[in-house]
């Protein structure tokens, strides 16, 4: 792969990371306000990890003296219940995942490296869809609720 379609890959990267952390964001802030602060809060340790990621794809196209078109590159889905917001988020990072990891072989090494924590929100998203699967959603809502309530999503600190 040639250096101008090398950086096709790391803009259309960065294009949909930037949808995915603006979609986070707005979703943390509806899951807040509606009271889902424990939800609300792993929402926004992913904003910040994968916040990183931007990051290092940024750094990254500097080094290569170039400036990367942060315009979000998909469409930017919000949910207006709680699963909808999950399927949303799950289908906006399937996508990404799909771009870096299995569809441009083009992006450097180092790149692909910085968006592993798009691997853990991808399980934790899976996780938690099938929570709301199993229990359905109520009783999901409520164990959101209790004070007591640990996260498995790895970056989590309660």
């Amino acid at each position: 792969m040639n250096r101008i379609e090398s950086l096709r890959s790391l803009e259309e990267a960065a294009g949909a990371l930037q949808a995915l952390h603006i979609q986070l964001r707005v979703h943390r802030n509806m899951l807040g306000f509606w009271s889902y602060s424990r939800l609300a809060r792993e929402y926004g340790k992913a904003q910040l990890d994968l916040g990183v990621c931007l990051d290092a794809v940024i750094l990254y196209a500097l080094s290569l003296e170039r400036q990367v078109d942060l315009t979000p590159s998909l469409k930017i889905n919000v949910g207006q219940t709680v699963e909808e917001i999950l399927v949303s988020d799950r289908t906006v990072a399937l996508a990404l995942a799909k771009l870096v990891f299995e569809g441009k072989p083009g992006l450097a090494n180092e790149i692909v490296a910085a968006f592993e924590p798009l691997r853990a929100w991808r399980a934790f998203l899976d996780q938690q869809l099938e929570l709301v699967r199993q229990m359905g959603l109520a009783p999901y809502l409520s164990l959101m609720a209790e004070p007591g309530y640990r996260s498995v999503h790895p970056s989590a600190t309660v």
